[in-house]
């Protein structure tokens, strides 16, 4: 059975590398100065990107070294629109960009998450996305405390735990819709901020369950209002924590069986869910070098 397996995976995940890598993989040219940036043998001379293959679910990255102007600039490989995620010092942030697009980033040596400025192709949705972190960032902190107050008298009773989340997220979508009207926002702003909201409560949701014993099967409900198999969707680094959550759901679901895992891709599953499911499946068997001997 595993050679059965085995087979049917390699050609998902031959067929899905494919087909990413078909599309529309380019060049994207990243370009970035730091003002202040004192250069010194206690510098942090260099800044970190990295980007997720969709194909194999690991993160490819990049380290770029810093000049003594506080310039940078390098080139990354991009197969689809998503998220490139950034790490200066201590300082974590992202910036959207589509295969062969340009990104130019500004900011300060001292304080590089709040300064930050965007250009290039995508520079109206970068700056839109980081002005609105830090205005939502600040309005979940003062509600933290209450949040995690409820969360711990709630925190075994997961249809309590269900609504919760539930809340939290009608609140988090109320801030949005608020900051949207009072803000000159693009539609695309709108859509992606949205989905990372909605998603990262489906996220949440599912580790839920994964970490917590007796979650009965109707606990999962939600599934239906965060859809599981969404390409639309793929440009978030959320929704793809989510589907991540989604497979060690399905492996629980299945007793982390392979072949009964698989059965239930081929007979539970289809397009886009399918294929990725499939291939991070199938890299995960070529790490563990499952296929020797197949002919």
């Amino acid at each position: 059975m595993l050679q059965i397996v085995t087979r049917s995976l390699a050609f998902a995940f031959f067929f899905f590398c494919t087909c990413f890598f078909v599309q529309a993989q380019a060049i994207v040219h990243v370009k970035g100065q730091i003002r202040n940036f004192v250069y010194n043998k206690d510098s942090v001379r260099y800044i970190v990107a990295s980007v997720l293959d969709l194909a194999t679910d690991e993160n490819e990255e990049k380290i770029a070294t810093i000049k003594s102007n506080g310039s940078f600039s390098f080139s990354l490989s991009l197969q689809r629109p998503q998220y490139i995620e950034f790490v200066y010092q201590r300082a974590r942030f992202s910036a959207f960009a589509r295969p062969g697009s340009t990104l130019t980033i500004l900011f300060e040596n001292d304080q590089p998450a709040v300064s930050l400025r965007f250009g290039g192709n995508e520079a109206q949705l970068n700056n839109e996305q980081h002005r609105f972190n830090l205005s939502f960032d600040s309005f979940r902190r003062k509600g933290r405390a209450d949040y995690n107050k409820h969360y711990e008298k709630i925190k075994d009773t997961p249809e309590l735990f269900k609504q919760l989340a539930y809340k939290d997220l009608a609140t988090s979508e109320k801030f949005l819709q608020e900051y949207t009207r009072s803000h000159n926002v693009s539609a695309a702003f709108k859509h992606h901020a949205s989905v990372n909201l909605r998603y990262s409560a489906g996220y949440n949701l599912l580790k839920y369950g994964d970490t917590h014993t007796g979650v009965p099967d109707s606990f999962y409900s939600f599934l239906k209002d965060f859809p599981v198999d969404n390409p639309a969707a793929a440009f978030s680094g959320v929704y793809v924590m989510y589907l991540n959550a989604y497979e060690a759901y399905l492996s629980g679901k299945t007793g982390s069986n392979v072949d009964n895992y698989v059965t239930y891709l081929q007979q539970e599953t289809n397009g886009f869910l399918r294929d990725v499911l499939f291939s991070w499946t199938m890299y995960e068997f070529l790490e563990a070098n499952l296929l020797e001997g197949v002919e």
